[in-house]
């Protein structure tokens, strides 16, 4: 399974809530029984059909096609013309089990004499220091990150770019990573609620 790049933009002292689902493939299908709603995997990826497109051959029934169009239908968003009678893999949600976020920064420690002999600046390792965000489920298929006003508040000592990760337990694989991207803390003119 892929993660899906998700970059999260925290402004503090301000609540933020996201919901994410897992995804995992059904048993193919022929294309002509998809229809907009559905979720197919194509190129790796689970994709939401926003529009399905048939083209009946007026002679020739094995040149039947169907066209997919994914996400919000827009110009930019992917297209695909498959056989009508053509395999694809549905999307199916997986029951999530478990769920945890998190990101991580780096210090590096400043090495001040007397230490004999004195270290190699370069050899010193940083400390990592751990960030979990709280993940709840809201259903058997969603994990939702849930930051109220008052958590982001306390995140004004985090400002800055950090990377993000959302891991799920599910029923079809152990522990996965659902989701990666950027997590970008940036100063905020609210004040948490008293």
């Amino acid at each position: 399974m892929r993660a899906a790049r998700y970059d999260l933009l925290i402004e503090t002292g301000a609540a933020l809530v996201r919901s994410f689902s897992a995804c995992t493939p059904g048993e193919p299908v022929p294309a002509r029984v998809v229809g907009p709603g559905d979720r197919i995997y194509y190129k790796g990826q689970p994709l939401y059909v926003y529009a399905r497109t048939a083209f009946t051959h007026p002679t020739d029934p094995s040149l039947n096609t169907v066209t997919f169009t994914f996400g919000t239908g827009a110009w930019y968003e992917p297209t695909a013309t498959v056989p009508a009678e053509g395999l694809v893999y549905p999307a199916l949600k997986a029951t999530l089990l478990e769920a945890v976020a998190g990101f991580s920064e780096f210090i590096f420690p400043v090495v001040s004499p007397p230490i004999e002999p004195p270290p190699d600046p370069t050899c010193v390792p940083p400390v990592e220091v751990s960030h979990p965000l709280p993940v709840t489920l809201a259903d058997q298929y969603t994990a939702v990150l849930d930051m109220p006003d008052t958590l982001t508040a306390d995140m004004r000592d985090l400002e800055g770019s950090w990377s993000w990760d959302l891991y799920a337990r599910t029923d079809a694989w152990s522990w996965v990573r659902l989701v990666e991207g950027t997590l970008s803390i940036v100063g905020g003119s609210g004040r948490a609620a008293p």
